[in-house]
């Protein structure tokens, strides 16, 4: 797939969008504008309000159409908006497989020797990514369906997984790739066009994968290391392999450097920790996935790659990989049968806590894996934290308190927003919502926090393992409608909790286990939640900052 020609396509799109927000800003109706004199007739285009009014407190925009998935940029300046639907059907509305970007204005700019924190107000940036309907006349295939989203040090990595014909409720559907796209972040501050990937790869055929984006230039030589995983037959991945770019003139190929094939059956799930970058491998046989003697694979445990430098040495982070090796960190051996690893989570945690990975029987439990673990690969035991309520109340999200893992402090001033997907009572009309939550200078001791599909809140402590502390029944066990359910992110010291059934978001203050703060004016069904601001995940070093 030609990387100019996603560009182009994308600008254009975003030429429309822009024409028409002017045209409504002055009460033009954009549906029944014509096309301009000696141009094609564009498709048409959804309404989109204007970007972020501030009134009450809260800083609203509205998207397109439902979106799945609220995720946040490495450093917790960007949310990125996630929308996917499959529709592939000629002239389709543009509303489905676009990716929104809310930059929070919150930022941290060098000076000299120090940084001084930035707050400026949220806006939505005046394009999107993805854009599932291209122009079919140009016969281009589109972004279909932006699933996994991985961002760090300042990279964002988006695996489209493209398009499933029987999966997809369109009766038009025909088979799309999957393919791999990353972006620098900075590439998202002051411009009004989308920009161009510093990568691209086409997988050949619909994949649920993934994409880890290494680094682009550790060498000088801007070629770069990227990740992308490896599907032979358009189904679940079965491994990871390694790509950088090589240049051919006026445009460069993607060269593989490392395969790591059919070590991880039905990959699903990646998380990355310093020099590590972890796989979730579903541990229970199917008939639907074959090894090549026709037996139901299934995966001895979590692959894990480590980086390595040019002289051999185990890198402070990925971003100094040079190379990686593959160890694959067992499963306990009473789960070989009939259970489920396959969604691994991290954040900046405690020290002694590297991935957290669904698992036991039905998924209910979680293994705690570290870098001992890894060390031991095959031989390893990794520790089992078993849940205490029963195996139907499953879970409905879960991740790591963020700490600060430079060592430093943080700039005092160092704002945090809370970004709100906000569905209407009509059960459309999405849009956002950005609260204000303060200059608190973020600590926090790397909690795993579970929140239930019965409503109850976990706290789990990762020094000890202890037994939780628990907020029954935070939010309703039911959700609202299909898909809209409640969700969970977190920040240093503070979990936060959507309500869709109550319009409501809670604030709970993790080291006492209550709720701190509750959210719900003009609130109407809150969905996914995330928290924008700095706090402490990435190194932070003025003389590398751009």
């Amino acid at each position: 797939m030609n990387i100019r020609s996603i560009a182009g396509t994308a600008a254009r799109l975003a030429m429309i969008l822009l024409f028409i927000l002017a045209l409504a800003g002055c009460g033009d109706d954009a549906g029944d504008m014509d096309a301009a004199p000696d141009e094609p007739e564009p498709m048409p285009m959804p309404e989109v309000v204007p970007p972020f009014d501030n009134a009450d407190g809260y800083h609203k925009g509205q998207s397109a159409d439902f979106s799945q998935s609220v995720r946040p940029t490495s450093d917790g300046r960007y949310g990125f908006v996630l929308q996917r639907s499959g529709h592939v059907a000629p002239g389709h509305l543009l509303d489905d497989n676009r990716i929104y970007i809310v930059d929070s204005g919150l930022a941290l700019e060098a000076h000299g020797d120090h940084f001084d924190p930035v707050t400026r107000a949220p806006t939505l940036l005046p394009y999107q990514l993805g854009h599932g309907g291209r122009e079919y006349d140009e016969g281009e295939s589109g972004l279909y369906n932006p699933v996994h989203f991985v961002s760090h040090h300042g990279f964002t990595a988006i695996f489209y997984d493209g398009i499933n014909p029987a999966r997809s409720d369109d009766p038009n559907a025909v088979e799309q790739e999957g393919v791999a796209v990353v972006y620098r972040d900075s590439q998202f501050d002051g411009s009004t066009m989308p920009p161009m990937p510093i990568f691209e790869m086409g997988v050949d055929h619909y994949s649920h994968g993934a994409a880890v984006a290494v680094h682009n230039d550790v060498h000088g030589d801007d070629h770069g290391l990227f990740i992308v995983t490896l599907a032979e037959d358009g189904a679940l991945p079965n491994g990871v392999a390694t790509y950088t770019k090589h240049e051919h003139g006026d445009h460069f190929d993607n060269e593989l450097v490392q395969s790591f094939a059919d070590t991880c059956p039905r990959l699903h799930g990646e998380a990355i920790w310093g020099p590590y970058v972890a796989f979730g491998c579903v541990a229970n046989g199917d008939a639907r996935y074959l090894d090549d003697d026709g037996n139901p694979l299934v995966a001895e445990g979590i692959l894990v790659l480590t980086a390595i430098t040019e002289d051999g040495d185990v890198a402070k982070s990925i971003k100094y990989a040079d190379s990686f090796e593959a160890t694959v960190v067992a499963y306990p051996l009473a789960y070989t049968s009939g259970a489920l690893a396959a969604t691994t989570r991290h954040e900046v945690g405690h020290d002694d806590v590297i991935f957290m990975a669904r698992y036991g029987p039905n998924g209910q439990d979680f293994l705690k894996i570290t870098e001992h673990n890894i060390e031991e690969g095959l031989d390893a035991e990794p520790e089992v934290l078993t849940m205490e309520w029963g195996s139907d109340d499953r879970h409905r999200a879960f991740a790591f308190e963020p700490v600060d893992g430079s060592g430093r402090r943080l700039p005092d001033g160092s704002a945090r927003r809370l970004l709100i997907q906000d569905q209407g009572t009509d059960g459309e009309n999405y849009h956002l919502d950005v609260l204000e939550l303060g200059d608190e200078d973020p600590t926090g001791k790397g909690r795993f926090v579970v929140l239930t599909a019965t409503g109850d809140l976990h706290i789990f402590d990762l020094a000890t393992s202890d037994v939780p502390a628990t907020i029954p029944g935070i939010v309703g066990a039911d959700c609202p409608e299909e898909d809209i359910c409640p969700s969970l992110a977190l920040a240093p010291d503070f979990a936060y909790v959507s309500d869709p059934a109550n319009g409501k978001v809670y604030e709970v203050h993790l080291e006492h286990a209550e709720i701190e703060r509750t959210f719900d004016d003009d609130l109407t069904v809150p969905t996914q939640v995330v928290v924008l601001g700095r706090f402490g995940k990435e190194d932070i070093d003025p003389s590398h900052a751009h």
